[in-house]
């Protein structure tokens, strides 16, 4: 069973790399490399990436920028109550 989340997040990075230019290097883990090697594989890599990064919606990127703010702020809020008023 493939965790859609993991794979559809692994996926655009492993695009972002393509779009770059770039291959696997040899800190990232073995299945990260092989799939960034199995996407650049086709001669048409490069242009195939960025025409999916492209495709991906603006409202996506900020959803996750704003995911991360909540977190922190969250974060931060808990030791904030832990540290002072707990």
């Amino acid at each position: 069973m493939i965790n859609p989340i993991l794979y559809s997040n692994t996926t655009y990075f492993a695009r972002r790399r393509i779009a770059r230019g770039k291959g696997g290097a040899w800190w990232h883990p073995p299945a990260y490399r092989l799939l960034v090697d199995d996407l650049a594989r086709f001669e048409n890599a490069q242009e195939s990436a960025r025409a999916a990064l492209n495709a991906r919606s603006n409202a996506s990127t900020v959803f996750l920028i704003g995911s991360w703010i909540m977190v922190f702020g969250l974060a931060a809020y808990g030791y904030y109550v832990i540290r002072y008023i707990a």
